[in-house]
């Protein structure tokens, strides 16, 4: 790798976690950006995972709603 310039797509899926998080040093992160420019199925890859990190840190203390609930019980009760 030099000068900051990344193209082995690899190597892009090794740093991707650090990316996302922005842990990379500004060249490394440079460089990254710069391949995700001209490399669909990395962008896509990268995409991916900054999604999946998203819905990861979402709370996870929200109820389903309370029609769902209701019919879910209702199912629950029918078949005892």
């Amino acid at each position: 790798m030099s000068c900051g310039e990344i193209h082995d797509c690899t190597e892009i899926k090794g740093l991707s976690s650090d990316y996302v998080d922005g842990d990379l040093d500004s060249t490394q992160s440079g460089g990254i950006s710069k391949h995700l420019q001209n490399c669909p199925p990395c962008l896509a890859f990268i995409d991916t995972l900054k999604a999946t990190v998203s819905l990861l840190r979402m709370p996870q203390n929200r109820k389903a709603p309370s029609t769902l609930r209701a019919k879910i019980h209702k199912r629950l009760q029918g078949t005892s």
